[in-house]
């Protein structure tokens, strides 16, 4: 076998010799769950999407379904649940591997929940898992900008208090669907 010849395939991996402030300057273009999904390209990327610095969750990202208007019931509910496990995952163990075990701080944190086929569960789960999980989640790692949108047909979502940890590097803020409380 010789050297292989110009344009065929070595195996080289030459996205993975990027350094980590690269492979996470590409990563803040995709959605969160694409950025997720990154750590089945190669050992060096498995880690990657726990300190990438955007967080894009979108329920763009979790829509498909069934004809049927039983089976789209149940697979909008379905898709629900896929999406707060999710969200609650990522933000839970976003950067879990850090030393000091405190939450790396964001660039940008987007969280956009504006399909009607969301308006129920939002609806149902207000005050609860949403506001927890993906709200004060988000806002846990400390953002410099923050995008939420919540719900069409959703009467206004009230933003819980915020400690002023949370949004002691916010330059940004970009509400909708949300009624500041206080």
């Amino acid at each position: 076998m010789g050297e292989p010849h110009a344009g065929e395939d070595r195996g080289d991996d030459y996205l993975g010799t990027l350094p980590d402030c690269l492979l996470h300057k590409v990563m803040s273009f995709l959605p969160a769950r694409q950025a997720v999904q990154t750590c089945g390209l190669s050992r060096r990327w498995r880690d990657l999407w726990r300190s990438m610095p955007c967080i894009d969750i979108d329920d763009d990202d979790f829509v498909g379904g069934a004809s049927t208007a039983t089976t789209g019931q149940l697979s909008r509910k379905v898709r629900w649940r896929q999406l707060m496990d999710f969200a609650s995952n990522l933000l839970e163990f976003h950067d879990v591997h850090v030393i000091d075990f405190k939450p790396p701080f964001l660039e940008r944190f987007r969280l956009h929940l504006a399909h009607s086929w969301t308006a129920p569960y939002i609806r149902a789960w207000k005050g609860t898992r949403l506001v927890e999980c993906c709200i004060l989640g988000g806002f846990r790692h400390r953002p410099a900008a923050a995008d939420i949108a919540v719900g069409v047909g959703v009467p206004l979502f009230r933003l819980p208090w915020l400690p002023s940890v949370s949004t002691s590097r916010l330059k940004s803020l970009h509400l909708s669907g949300l009624d500041l409380d206080g």
